[in-house]
């Protein structure tokens, strides 16, 4: 009887949640049903919303192995259009059947406020090359055109990676590092020369640019373009250039509107203090690694991070991390922090933090958000994945609030969530954007949530799966751990058998939940804060 009280009183909650603000949605769409390709899988996903009610998303999965035969069997691009209640309105497939082709972002057209461009690239079979692809249709899904940009023939090579930004004068510019794509479908992995190119919004070629600083062999792990906030009219980006055999140094490059290049700093690599104990956190950077600049000159860098931390010479932790770094414009490290650094804290808790999958999005000048994927060991290789972690921060890099999204229950099934794309809405909330499959790696799905500002969902059925705190292990023997948001204070932790007879109450020292008089089995946990909130959750007991 307990429970299905509790069970009623989170679905009226929810409910008053749902009339007090503006809809919001949770979208989960199949794109394709089963996936049985040698080599693994890409899906890319950009979000755009607009202020006419609905959001765009760009799907892309192809066989990446082997690479580009006429037989290979190649999936299209689709741009879907949701409503912001999460209805599917319509998509528009892109590209050409029997080509490789992939959409790397959305843009609203920077001339037309009712047409959006699509970015990305396309194969020349007979060629064996790959070329710029634009693609403009209006906000009904019909397609107006789609374009092939013939680059000069020396820039005639596969595309490793491809960045794509429009900028204050209504242009595109584009990155990628080219290489040589052989005849029995690999790639040459002698260093290459990356290149930028500006497109108009047309799709006519206006520039061209060569950077003449070697990238690391098949290296398309470079940040993101970003336009600087001087007013120049200037765009920067992380590039990771070779200096001999085993070393690669990130470089902030500054280029003009006519892509001359107009300076070049090295940033830092890793960061290592002292005291109070030996700590070094070594920046890896990835397509998803951000840097942007500030009104005040600074710069603010997010990539993935190793975290190392010696308390002794016998007691070393490693994790994995997000690491938001800002420094001057001389390279100088004026503040960093890390994100999700362990969860847990240790290598072999059963919490992880999965920094290869995150976003970061600028909210202004005043905060950021993260996503990145947190894991327990509940099956095997990916399905460690099984919920996200939605982070904003001050400028400062100080936590506000933290959100976990988790579908791993019984009642659903194991569920992996991958977020590959975070865009800052109007209303200052968020978007995630990303697929998810099911253990057995079928049922795949594109999915988007959106988040407002405080954290919270007004979908009654999305906020059923978030959680302003995290617990663990779970199955779990004599004590079951809690961390909670910083915005929140926990005020009582109850256990309830499934008979609805509750076993046990704590009000103190709620990061801990003492099990070991408990007998094995499953209970439902209720957390009430100080607020009044409340969530139920299932634990085991070993």
């Amino acid at each position: 009887m307990i429970r299905i009280i509790i069970e009623i009183t989170i679905m009226m909650f929810c409910l008053s949640r749902s009339l007090a603000q503006q809809p919001d949605f949770q979208f989960e769409y199949t794109y394709f049903d089963q996936l049985e390709h040698a080599g693994y899988d890409i899906l890319e996903v950009a979000a755009n919303e607009t202020e006419d009610g609905f959001v765009l998303l760009a799907s892309s999965e192809v066989n990446l192995h082997p690479f580009y035969y006429e037989t290979d069997s190649v999936f299209s691009n689709e741009i879907l259009k949701v409503s912001l209640n999460g209805e599917l309105l319509g998509l528009l497939s892109v590209g050409e059947d029997g080509r490789f082709s992939f959409i790397t972002k959305l843009f609203e057209d920077p001339f037309n406020a009712n047409c959006y461009l699509a970015i990305g690239k396309i194969h020349d079979n007979d060629g064996h090359y790959d070329k710029p692809l634009m693609v403009k249709f209006d906000k009904n899904l019909n397609l107006l055109w789609q374009r092939e940009i013939d680059l000069p023939e020396t820039y005639r090579k596969y595309f490793i990676g491809f960045h794509a930004l429009v900028d204050s004068h209504g242009e595109f510019l584009c990155f990628t590092t080219p290489a040589e794509l052989l005849p029995d479908g690999n790639i040459n992995g002698s260093d290459t020369y990356p290149i930028y190119f500006r497109l108009s919004a047309n799709g006519d070629l206006l520039a061209i640019y060569e950077y003449p600083f070697l990238s690391p062999p098949l290296y398309g792990a470079h940040g993101n373009l970003f336009e600087y906030q001087d007013g120049s009219g200037d765009c920067g980006q992380i590039v990771m250039s070779r200096i001999n055999e085993v070393v690669c140094i990130p470089y902030l490059t500054r280029l003009d509107r006519d892509l001359d290049l107009v300076s070049r700093m090295e940033t830092p690599l890793s960061i290592t203090e002292n005291e109070p104990y030996y700590q070094h956190i070594g920046l890896v950077f990835d397509p998803y690694s951000q840097c942007i600049s500030l009104p005040d000159g600074s710069f603010v860098l997010g990539t993935m991070g190793n975290l190392i931390r010696q308390y002794s010479p016998y007691e070393t932790m490693y994790d994995k991390v997000i690491a938001m770094v800002r420094f001057d414009n001389n390279g100088n490290v004026l503040n960093y922090s890390t994100i999700g650094q362990g969860e847990a804290g240790y290598e072999n808790d059963s919490i992880k933090v999965l920094a290869e999958n995150k976003g970061v999005s600028i909210i202004d000048n005043d905060g950021f958000y993260f996503c990145y994927s947190v894991g327990d060991p509940q099956g095997f290789g990916y399905d460690w994945v099984n919920r996200f972690v939605l982070v904003r921060t001050d400028a400062n890099f100080n936590i506000i609030w933290k959100r976990y999204w988790n579908k791993y229950t019984p009642e659903f099934g194991l569920c992996v969530y991958w977020p590959y794309s975070i865009v800052t809405t109007a209303d200052k909330g968020c978007l995630i954007s990303g697929q998810s499959y099911k253990s057995n790696r079928l049922s795949h799905r594109v999915f988007a949530l959106k988040f407002f500002s405080d954290g919270s969902l007004s979908t009654p059925e999305a906020e059923a799966f978030i959680r302003p705190y995290l617990f663990y292990p779970n199955p779990a023997q004599d004590q079951l751990h809690l961390q909670y948001s910083p915005d929140v204070k926990p005020a009582q932790v109850e256990l309830y058998d499934l008979q609805g007879r509750l076993v046990r109450t704590q009000s103190q020292g709620l990061e801990s939940i003492n099990l070991k008089n408990l007998a094995p089995g499953q209970y439902l946990m209720k957390v009430t804060l100080e607020d009044g909130k409340t969530y139920t959750d299932k634990v085991v007991k070993e």
